[in-house]
């Protein structure tokens, strides 16, 4: 297995495991995103668009798309398809704190410091924002 380039802070934060039997892996320290090939056992790290963007809280689609959040960054997503890392980004309250990946492609997202939940077309990086719901005490 190959290490991380530049793994000074790596910290790795997450493992799954996609219909594949590959491995990925999310970095939180640096922001890379790992995978261990299932047939060769080859490591590859991606350094998604927004360095040290704090990946974490992965979610893997029917269809093997990995979506992670931006942790340290604003309005931001990372997405990788058929090993294409790209970022997402999106005019978010806050940074977003995990992703759900619905079956029709589009991402929901909660924030850190907000009581709202996001949902996220990655196609056109349109947003809907909705209020959770909440009593008054």
């Amino acid at each position: 297995m190959k290490s991380m380039p530049d793994n000074a802070g790596a910290v790795l934060y997450q493992v799954l495991a996609d219909s594949h039997n590959n491995l990925w892996m999310a970095d939180i320290g640096r922001g890379h995103l790992g995978r261990v090939d299932a047939k060769t056992g080859e490591t590859t790290w991606y350094t998604p668009p927004t360095p040290n963007s704090g990946i974490r809280r992965m979610s893997i689609d029917d269809n093997d798309v990995i979506n992670s959040p931006n942790f340290f960054q604003q309005g931001g997503h990372v997405r990788s398809q058929d090993r294409n890392v790209q970022g997402v980004a999106y005019a978010g309250l806050d940074p977003p704190l995990s992703t759900a990946s619905a079956k029709t492609g589009e991402i929901w997202t909660g924030g850190m410091e907000t009581d709202r939940v996001v949902r996220l077309d990655p196609k056109t990086g349109k947003t809907v924002e909705y209020l959770m719901p909440s009593e008054r005490i």
